[in-house]
């Protein structure tokens, strides 16, 4: 068993994806597997002894960029462990090229391990062979299982634990099918029994099974290993992040399509009119189409902020210069500049605040957004003659949440830790449509908006999404409350420093 694990270990290194390379403390290249000469575009022989040209920093995954022969650019992952090799300690370099990942997220793919059987059959090789494999099979992120003919695991690596939650332990000698949901195991059998009896590899994606019940998207690819009792290689890898990617990119191309085009639509058309019809259309007439014209770009305006502040909230956290500023004054001017929409709908907006001054490190900015996709939401969810009041505060402690305005205060009470922190809590409640109960899960999730995604109202569906990863910067949380018919009261709260 032993012997056949190491000739495992030995198909694993030479037929991996990956490029590993062992690196001398003197810089220069002891090793190259097959993987490597084709991520470079130089044989083996150039690459040993020859120096390797990039820092190697233990326990840190670096990025690398490698200019190649016909000057595309390559971009790689190196992932660096040490280990020692004939007595000496060297550095072993994993090295994944991730350029189409980093180029384009929806054509995501993963390497796979295609596995043969090459070793010598030298003892003092083997343990030599053993200890450097081990390293790789070890530190691999993707699970990599060994499995007999019948499917029966006989080897996890520890990426498998993580990833699944079972130990190799609880593990050894069940079939691989028991981690595959039930409707896929047919067809995961089914391509076991081609590769074993062909030899050909195998890859397709299935819906795995943790040990906690909860399902998840994996690619997973199976590799017979030649001339070792019908042996396979199984590599999973986690795509359930891709996956949603792609959700995120159809519910983004479905948004555009329907909230983009129709106020360009409209605009385009109610200025063909003016254009087409100057002399017929009396001054009122062409008074109402200009309005009708300016309300579809306002939207468009509205609509291509909102893109543009969550994109600019993803590519960067909270800054490290953060400056002292008033939240009261940020929340006055957001008010003052929606104001106009709430009397334009005869809405009673007001805002509540104690005390007078709250000031928190970080960016007006932020939280200028904050405010204003709260107070514009309910006021655009909310129907004529409604209400809206928008609460702020400073909550030292207990006694303070008491006395305040604040409401769902039992909820606050449960989420704020008054022992390490004081928190600005943040409030605005709404007399709108409300939220139906089966959204709740999906409330803060890019593109959703509900029902309201087949009415006349206007969104991206981005701006709770945005509102939620501004508030996590600052190491805050938000909740909300909410009832069909009766309305909607969003609070969140940031610690004070």
């Amino acid at each position: 068993m032993i012997d056949t694990v190491r000739i495992n270990f030995q198909e694993i290194i030479d037929t991996s994806s990956d490029g590993i390379i062992v690196v001398g403390k003197s810089g220069k290249i002891l090793y190259a597997n097959p993987a490597t000469e084709e991520l470079f575009e130089r044989p083996s022989q150039e690459l040993v002894e020859s120096e390797f040209g990039f820092p190697v920093v233990e326990g840190e995954t670096t990025e690398l960029s490698i200019v190649r022969k016909d000057r595309n650019l390559c971009i790689v992952d190196m992932r660096v462990v040490e280990m020692k090799w004939n007595d000496d300690l060297v550095h072993l370099a994993t090295l994944r090229d991730v350029t189409q990942r980093r180029l384009k997220e929806r054509e995501v793919h993963q390497h796979n391990l295609e596995l043969e059987q090459t070793i010598d059959e030298r003892t003092h090789e083997r343990d030599l062979y053993h200890e450097r494999l081990n390293v790789v099979f070890n530190t691999s992120n993707d699970a990599i299982l060994l499995l007999n003919s019948d499917g029966i695991i006989e080897l996890a690596n520890p990426a498998f634990a993580r990833l699944f939650g079972h130990t190799s332990e609880e593990i050894i000698n069940q079939p691989l099918s028991c981690l595959i949901e039930i409707n896929h195991r047919r067809y995961i059998e089914s391509a076991m029994k081609e590769v074993t009896a062909t030899g050909k590899s195998f890859r397709g994606e299935v819906i795995a099974r943790r040990q906690n019940n909860t399902t998840f998207d994996v690619e997973i690819s199976l590799t017979s290993v030649l001339n070792n009792q019908n042996h396979m290689v199984c590599n999973l890898h986690d795509v359930s992040h891709y996956k949603v990617v792609d959700r995120m990119k159809d519910d983004f191309i479905s948004m555009v399509n329907h909230e983009l085009r129709t106020p360009i639509s409209t605009a385009l058309l109610t200025m063909e009119l003016i254009v087409r019809y100057y002399d017929r259309l009396s001054a009122e007439k062409i008074r109402h189409t200009v309005k009708q014209s300016y309300n579809s770009i306002v939207a468009l305006r509205e609509l291509v902020e909102g893109i543009l502040d969550y994109a600019s909230a993803q590519a960067q956290r909270r800054s490290r210069d953060a400056v002292p500023f008033d939240v009261k004054l940020t929340l006055d001017r957001v008010i003052e500049e929606l104001q106009a929409n709430a009397v334009e709908k005869h809405q009673d907006l007001q805002a509540c605040v104690t005390p007078k001054h709250i000031v928190i490190r970080g960016k007006d900015l932020d939280f200028t957004r904050i405010w204003r996709n709260l107070i514009s939401n309910a006021i655009k969810y909310t129907p004529n003659e409604g209400r809206i009041a928008v609460r702020l505060a400073n909550i030292k402690d207990s006694t303070a949440l008491d006395s305040c305005d604040l409401i769902d205060k039992e909820k606050l009470r449960n989420a704020l830790d008054f022992d390490t922190n004081s928190y600005l809590v943040g409030q605005v409640e709404d007399t709108g449509y409300g939220i139906a109960e089966e959204d709740f899960d999906i409330v803060f999730e890019p593109f959703n908006r509900g029902w309201a995604k087949s009415s006349n109202i206007t969104g991206t569906g981005l701006g709770l999404s945005l509102v939620r990863e501004l508030i996590v910067s600052y190491d805050g949380d938000i909740c909300f409350s909410s009832q069909v018919g009766k309305g909607s009261t969003f609070t969140f709260w940031v610690p004070l420093d």
